[in-house]
């Protein structure tokens, strides 16, 4: 109940009834001015949360791209390698997820503590996802697909076609280290790259360039039984191939003469597999190389 004490604000310097002195309407009018100005103002930083003003897009997505950044690096790629890492939208929005847990990127645009925390943590939440089966279904395409487009360098007379890491069925074995499985991978054979394969693959290069002396295919096979790194060069001149294994200090393998052809090798009917290829000494051997003669198809 009013007390018939008149209401202050103390934007007046006297009581509000004080304007009932004036004229009517001028009265009527200051009060409701008056009353107007004496309303608070609501203070955005106290807002419920559904009422306060959402961050800037752009610095949101600066904020997701730097958190990406973090994540994909040489180190928790595949191989340590970038050629290999999982890029794709669906799978870095579930490591930015687990990344995340329930707070949002909107939420934390300014708060450089929490995204320092973040940027730490990347890394091992982006190579753990590679070992879920999810994770490792999509490396395998990234690398079948990095295998199906080799890439061509020449020096001089040599050209060279980098095919990257074999195509293969990948697992999670000891200490959680990504390997091949062997048995279930088709380019493979006795944990070697399919002699057929190998042949094509020369035969395909040595097409392209018709003067190059040497003509090399490289690939990775890590856990080979002989090396991880694996190179077969054709001479065109000694109508040879060579197999070297730079990494694993073993001494090349070398084919007899093939008969200027790569039919045998293509058919299968002889093969490129080091069961069937002799050891040579460089030490005691004529250099390969040299001008090159036709090549029969």
């Amino acid at each position: 109940m009013h007390d018939g004490t008149p209401p202050v604000c103390e934007k007046l310097d006297e009581p509000l009834g004080g304007f009932v002195r004036i004229g009517k309407p001028l009265a009527i009018a200051s009060l409701l001015l008056a009353i107007t100005s004496c309303v608070p103002v609501p203070d955005p930083a106290k807002a419920p949360p559904g009422e306060q003003s959402k961050a800037d897009p752009v610095k949101v997505a600066e904020l997701r791209k730097r958190l990406l950044d973090a994540m994909i690096q040489e180190r928790t790629c595949f191989q340590s390698n970038l050629d290999y890492a999982v890029r794709d939208q669906e799978y870095l929005d579930a490591v930015l997820a687990r990344l995340l847990g329930r707070a949002t990127l909107e939420e934390l645009v300014g708060n450089d503590r929490e995204i320092a925390n973040l940027e730490r943590e990347a890394p091992l939440i982006y190579s753990g996802q590679l070992s879920t089966p999810d994770g490792l279904a999509r490396l395998e395409r990234v690398i079948a697909e990095r295998f199906a487009h080799p890439v061509v360098t020449t020096i001089g007379k040599q050209v060279t076609a980098d095919y990257g890491h074999i195509a293969a069925r990948l697992s999670v074995g000891g200490r959680k280290k990504i390997g091949i499985l062997f048995s279930e991978s088709p380019h493979l054979d006795h944990r070697e790259w399919r002699s057929q394969e190998v042949a094509a693959a020369l035969k395909e290069l040595q097409s392209q360039y018709l003067q190059a002396r040497e003509v090399r295919v490289r690939v990775l096979i890590p856990e080979a039984l002989i090396a991880n790194e694996w190179i077969y060069t054709f001479y065109p001149k000694d109508d040879r191939v060579m197999i070297t294994f730079p990494a694993a200090g073993r001494r090349p393998l070398l084919t007899p003469e093939m008969g200027h052809t790569w039919a045998p090798y293509l058919d299968g009917t002889k093969s490129l597999q080091t069961s069937t290829l002799r050891e040579i000494n460089p030490a005691i051997m004529q250099p390969l190389g040299g001008a090159n003669p036709p090549v029969r198809q």
